[in-house]
């Protein structure tokens, strides 16, 4: 079977560089729909803020958010809480359902954890978690917060490539944004910003759930993404909701009103 080819992104000047905070860029300035594009300055994705520094709440707070979607679950926002400044003016939003222990495209590992074994969890998790109920909640809750806030938006889970990349390339699609852009914003997590730092960072997480004695080089794919893992959440989302469209509608329960909204505030 011939591979797909994929271009990938050298758009590195939407990369936002922090030292405690990774795969933080911004998501918009896409075309989408119609001959429009996406705004720039309003559409932000990244990894958790929980060893952001000084320097780097300053450089967030300049973002001017209205909203902040943390996708990870309460055990984990517990465990690695955000480092904010106060602003009584940035709405924080979580799914109060979702209580998982971890991650869950991290699985419990039965046995040695390979680079093929994180693969295939991997491309599992991408098929299930647009399905699986407290992801639903947490989907429905970070669009209705691009829809309807009054500045930027932050969205973000632990690394900044799993969960968010599902919720962004759900975004991406809904708005009409071209399936070689999803890709290659996808994809950006690869390239984008210090790879050994967020190695560094990350794999102590990483080794804690699979052992001690997974190698650099089973970490190092959990950390990052393919773009397999995007044609196994289109494919499912094609499968069993007959599309984007669908999947918005009918699984996350979100209005036409909800998308023109999203529409207004985000095209150009």
């Amino acid at each position: 079977m011939k591979q797909k080819l994929v271009r990938l992104s050298t758009d590195f000047s939407r990369v936002i560089e922090a030292q405690g905070v990774f795969n933080f860029r911004d998501f918009g300035g896409y075309k989408a729909k119609d001959g429009a594009r996406l705004r720039t300055g309003l559409l932000y994705r990244s990894g958790d803020h929980s060893q952001a520094t000084k320097q780097d709440q300053v450089q967030t707070k300049a973002l001017g958010l209205a909203s902040w979607v943390d996708l990870r679950s309460l055990k984990e926002r517990s465990r690695k809480p955000n480092r904010v400044w106060s602003d009584p003016n940035i709405k924080h939003i979580s799914a109060p359902s979702y209580q998982a222990q971890n991650a869950p495209h991290l699985w419990q590992p039965s046995g040695v954890v390979t680079v093929d074994s994180v693969r295939q969890g991997l491309l599992g998790a991408f098929r299930t978690l647009p399905f699986d109920p407290p992801l639903i909640e947490a989907f429905r809750m970070c669009i209705m917060a691009l829809a309807e806030s009054s500045g930027a938006t932050l969205v973000h889970c632990t690394a900044g490539k799993d969960r968010t990349g599902m919720a962004v390339a759900l975004v991406h699609s809904l708005l009409g944004v071209h399936r070689d852009d999803i890709y290659a914003d996808f994809l950006l997590t690869n390239t984008a910003g210090d790879r050994v730092a967020r190695f560094q960072s990350l794999a102590p997480l990483v080794r804690e759930m699979w052992g001690g004695n997974v190698s650099d080089e089973a970490v190092q794919a959990a950390l990052d993404v393919e773009a397999a893992y995007l044609d196994a959440f289109f494919g499912e989302l094609e499968a069993r909701a007959n599309g984007i469209s669908r999947y918005v509608s009918d699984v996350l329960c979100l209005s036409s009103d909800t998308v023109e909204k999203l529409e207004q505030r985000l095209f150009e």
